[in-house]
């Protein structure tokens, strides 16, 4: 014989669905985030390989921030060059029809080394963002440090690359690439300015880093201001 279930019996099992879907979700949502992350950690180690063949074909050369004179680019179609903020890639054709403040940028130098596909300088977790990868004050996920001469992305708007070979401290303690508000990383700011402003959050409270020497790690954005003191944005001691 046929049971029709209670009002109260279906409340109970809705009750129990719910509250498990209440424990599931956020489970599943600390996962995803974790995910991002970590394809986050993998675009940037590289970028940090480009950024490596870049050196390496330069006498150990690392590439600029920003030039004083323009990279030299082919004339092919630039592939994810920008994003809007409600995620939508664009390209940009011909390559080296782009302005020259364009190609200024270390993101032109890395074109080459990226087979011209730009997509590995976006992070997963980067939403809600306008991007441009070739504009200078907000141009990738990712940023270069730089700031001055001994910085490994050397002075804004210079010729004088930096070396990997002028570096006294460990590479394994020196910042080379890592994400940052508005793609900006160790310009000419105080840690007070820079560091404890942020409000740009992609992996709750977390930024991926990749330093001189290859490795990877993320770092809380409270122990910025700690690297800042500790010299992690120099080459030398």
């Amino acid at each position: 014989m046929k049971r029709n279930y209670t009002l109260i019996e279906l409340l109970t099992v809705i009750g129990i669905i719910a509250i498990l879907a209440g424990l599931i979700m956020p489970v599943i949502g600390l996962g995803i985030g974790r995910a991002k992350r970590a394809k986050c950690a993998s675009n940037l180690k590289q970028v940090g390989s480009m950024i490596t063949l870049f050196s390496t074909d330069r006498d150990g050369a690392l590439p600029l921030y920003y030039k004083a004179t323009a990279y030299t680019l082919r004339d092919k179609t630039i592939e994810n060059a920008t994003k809007s903020a409600t995620g939508t890639y664009e390209n940009i054709t011909h390559a080296d029809g782009m302005n020259a403040d364009k190609r200024k940028l270390w993101t032109a130098g890395l074109l080459r080394h990226a087979q011209y596909n730009m997509s590995l300088f976006y992070c997963p977790s980067d939403e809600g963002r306008a991007l441009d990868l070739f504009t200078k004050n907000a141009n990738s996920s990712y940023s270069l440090n730089y700031g001055d001469a001994d910085r490994p992305g050397g002075t804004d708007g210079s010729d004088t690359a930096v070396k990997i070979t002028s570096a006294t401290r460990s590479a394994s303690g020196i910042i080379l690439v890592g994400e940052a508000p508005q793609g900006r990383l160790g310009m000419d700011t105080t840690a007070e300015t820079f560091f404890t402003s942020v409000n740009y959050d992609p992996h709750k409270k977390y930024y991926n880093f990749q330093y001189l020497d290859g490795h990877g790690e993320p770092v809380r954005i409270g122990d910025l201001k700690g690297l800042y003191t500790a010299n992690a944005f120099k080459m030398k001691e």
